[in-house]
């Protein structure tokens, strides 16, 4: 049906998106607009990047299981 097709397009988006603006978010915390004491330590830093890696990774796994036909 289109609201099925509707909702696979909004969450392929959504999965694609997602990564864009954490990076753009780890970018805006790392950059000299904010004070180094507000900005975050090793330790976030580390999270963040593995926060990234994850979304990325959930994005291509969904991208491929979708157009292989078995996710949805």
């Amino acid at each position: 049906s289109h609201f099925t097709q509707l909702i696979d397009l909004v969450t392929m988006i959504s999965f694609f998106v997602a990564p864009v603006f954490a990076y753009l978010n780890m970018r805006v915390l790392r950059s000299d607009e904010v004070p180094v004491e507000a900005r975050p330590g090793p330790v976030l830093r580390v999270m963040a990047v593995v926060g990234l890696l994850f979304l990325v990774g959930f994005g291509l796994l969904y991208a491929v299981l979708r157009f292989a036909g078995t996710a949805g």
